[in-house]
């Protein structure tokens, strides 16, 4: 099981929303100020009808922005073409068709064809290439295997393929995780999870699955009452999470019920990696008590906490 540290220095702000509306004739989502940095993942969440789709499609330019901007990777996203788009965004909805007599190669070779015309065929470079990614994502044996026969989880896997082969730096997917089971649930967030960290892709991903998605996520973004709020994963609230992992850094001691505590741990082991052990963290009625050597703070949720750690130790 990995567990995610604090964020890479390196990592930089490649997709940016600015007062946007977002949504029809009218807007299911309005003055949404958001951002996606590279090397994190994001959650995206929301009851069904708030705007999750809407807003992917907006992104990828798919529907039309109704009031403000998106600027990707620093330029103003009204000013792209689907093909300048297409070098920065690759996709993967939940209800995808699958291709006709394609194999799980073919699939992923796509990925490849919009750094050409349609006409064009993929050289060696880009064929080594599909082949490393159908090796990472262990579907060798499958390579060959048509699509119509493969199960959920190795169909999945074989369209984020598609994703990572058209190499952008960004990926984005509508409810990956749907109608698989537990085990391949795990295995696509852990994939999505080495995506950001070991590729310094900016992975943002919808899913009602709150509870594994919080544990492999650094931000979240929460569409409720036609607003997009952003925060950390651990302040959704999640339900049934399982015991943290016990191979992290020093931390510190937590009087807190089991819900409370495990999302305390999840956050500090993602966002802080500096050794905790000399706090201490309690829960109170309405807000989060810190104290060290004889001080004591007090932080409405687990945002302001993780802040005020990041800045202070």
């Amino acid at each position: 099981m990995f567990v995610k540290t604090e964020t890479d220095m390196r990592s930089e702000v490649i997709l940016e929303l600015k007062g946007a509306d977002i949504g029809y004739q009218s807007p299911l989502i309005e003055d949404a100020n958001a951002f996606l940095k590279s090397g994190e993942v994001t959650l995206l969440t929301g009851d069904n009808g708030t705007g999750k789709s809407t807003l992917i499609r907006t992104i990828l330019g798919q529907q039309k922005l109704l009031a403000g901007e998106i600027f990707l990777d620093g330029k103003n996203k009204s000013l792209l073409t689907a093909a300048d788009i297409a070098h920065k965004i690759a996709v993967v909805f939940s209800r995808s068709t699958v291709p006709a007599h394609y194999t799980v190669t073919d699939l992923i070779s796509l990925g490849r064809f919009i750094h050409y015309p349609y006409y064009f065929r993929l050289n060696e470079k880009d064929k080594r290439f599909v082949k490393e990614v159908i090796e990472r994502l262990q579907l060798q044996d499958l390579r060959n295997t048509p699509l119509q026969q493969l199960s959920d989880g190795n169909l999945q896997k074989a369209y984020i393929g598609r994703a990572i082969v058209q190499d952008t730096p960004i990926i984005i997917l509508d409810e990956p995780t749907t109608h698989l089971d537990d085990i391949n649930k795990q295995r696509i967030l852990n994939l999505l999870y080495d995506l950001a960290t070991l590729d310094a892709k900016a992975i943002l991903f919808s899913s009602h699955d709150k509870a594994p998605a919080i544990r492999i996520s650094h931000h979240a973004w929460t569409i409720k009452n036609g607003s997009l709020q952003s925060a950390l994963p651990e302040d959704l609230s999640a339900h049934n999470l399982d015991t943290v992992p016990k191979n992290v850094q020093r931390l510190p001691t937590v009087n807190a019920s089991d819900f409370d505590r495990q999302l305390l741990y999840g956050a500090l082991q993602k966002q802080i990696g500096q050794d905790l052990s000399n706090f201490h963290i309690s829960r109170q009625s309405d807000f989060w008590l810190l104290k060290r050597d004889h001080l004591e703070y007090q932080f409405s949720n687990i945002s302001a906490l993780i802040a005020f750690l990041k800045e202070n130790i």
